[in-house]
């Protein structure tokens, strides 16, 4: 009789505790500014940590420094406006924003919205349909932490949080979904519900639901089907993630801007680590690569390879896994012990992929199991004889015309229509 892994991906995670997430604070950030942006910033100026580098506008949010320091460079280029700037964690603090004149009961949508514009987050649109229910999205993956730190160090901050969100969309009732291995996460939001309140629901999901696909993720809650095309907002079910509540709260009750952000740095075989780092954050400089890894950016779980990427309002974690070159040296045969298969959220086998690619026996109905994969990474993570499991399969997709999910600046979460609201400004 085989092992079944009725838990969900085989691996056992090494948390963070939430007094390991410090503050990672390189030599120099870089801030690339929205097109058409009009910097006041000049070459030499002084910048305080949490000061204003740009203003907000009428769909763009207003962009903070996570860090002090100096403008080192300030470069042009037609419309686009990047901006370096060279660190000094001594730098003073800026004086954080005062509370809303208004309760936060009492402001309007629009008025919420300037709030959040004005403090560093885009807001969430309002869909077609009324919302069923807020999601907020909490699952994980071998090598992305971030959500659940975030709710084992801050469940009173992510619950508020997502009452924020509730009053700008108009949802009544919100749902977090947590695995179910993470019943100690589960436990710690749970305990900071109001005791007599029905409207926060803990739903444990399945490990094996990839985390950050909010699509997927509404199908499991509300047993319905929504297209990777369509936007779950207009559909009625908003989704977000526990940072972004995390971060509505800090910016309307703390008057802390949206300027630094969680990241895990994940290497194979090893303790998770997760750190506070600012935006314009040098993503290689956090991971340290050694020679013969790569750092590939995880947030939405297809392993793109980070070239010069920095630290963003989307970045959730990073990986950093040996090169293909260097894992071929040390590759071994596969030992059948079906883990690929019982990882895998699709439930199909990736050794049989491998096996077939590689021995060259590629057909039409291996292309047609083959798009089956969400390139999830889990079956190179849980295999012992660390065959580049996913790897092959995502070439072997790429190559058969296979359209992959991983769209270059989308997030899933709430970023969904910028390039909406950008073309409504043109």
């Amino acid at each position: 009789m085989s092992k079944s892994y009725r838990g969900g991906i085989p691996f056992a995670r090494k948390y963070a505790p939430p007094e390991k997430a410090e503050s990672y604070i390189q030599e120099r950030i870089f801030l690339s500014l929205k097109n058409g942006a009009d910097c006041a910033l000049e070459e030499g100026d002084t910048v305080k940590k949490y000061g204003m580098i740009l203003g907000k506008t009428d769909s763009s949010p207003a962009v903070f420094s996570g860090v002090g320091g100096t403008v080192e460079h300030i470069y042009r280029i037609g419309s686009r406006v990047d901006i370096t700037l060279l660190t000094d964690p001594d730098t003073e603090v800026e004086v954080p924003f005062d509370a809303p004149e208004k309760n936060i009961a009492d402001l309007t949508d629009i008025e919420l919205s300037s709030l959040l514009l004005e403090r560093g987050i885009l807001p969430l649109k309002k869909g077609k349909r009324d919302p069923r229910a807020l999601t907020v999205d909490c699952s994980s993956s071998p090598y992305n932490d971030s959500r659940l730190y975030v709710c084992r160090a801050f469940p009173e901050e992510v619950l508020l949080g997502a009452k924020i969100i509730m009053k700008l969309i108009g949802a009544r009732s919100c749902n977090l979904a947590i695995p179910r291995s993470d019943l100690d996460a589960a436990q710690n939001i749970y305990d900071h519900i109001p005791k007599k309140s029905d409207m926060f629901k803990i739903v444990l999901v399945k490990d094996k639901l990839p985390a950050t696909i909010a699509n997927l993720t509404v199908s499991a809650l509300y047993n319905v089907e929504v297209s990777a095309v369509k936007d779950i907002i207009d559909a009625g079910y908003p989704v977000v993630s526990p940072l972004y509540c995390l971060s509505c709260y800090r910016a309307l009750v703390d008057g802390i801007p949206f300027c630094e952000s969680y990241l895990t740095v994940a290497e194979l075989g090893a303790e998770l680590d997760v750190f506070r780092v600012p935006f314009g954050t040098s993503l290689k400089s956090v991971a340290n690569p050694s020679e013969g890894e790569r750092v590939i950016r995880a947030e939405n779980l297809y392993g793109a390879e980070i070239t010069e990427q920095v630290m963003t309002e989307r970045t959730e974690a990073i990986a950093i896994i040996p090169n293909e070159t260097a894992k071929a040296k040390v590759a071994k045969e596969c030992i059948g012990c079906f883990r690929c298969i019982d990882a895998c959220p699709s439930r199909i086998s990736p050794i049989d992929i491998f096996s077939s690619v590689k021995d060259g026996k590629t057909t039409p109905s291996l292309v047609a199991y083959a798009a089956s994969c969400f390139e999830c990474r889990a079956c190179s993570y849980v295999c012992p004889s660390e065959l580049p499991l996913a790897e092959t399969i995502r070439k072997f997709r790429h190559d058969s015309g296979l359209i992959s999910l991983d769209i270059e600046g989308e997030d899933p979460d709430f970023y969904d229509d910028i390039q909406e609201k950008e073309a409504e400004h043109e």
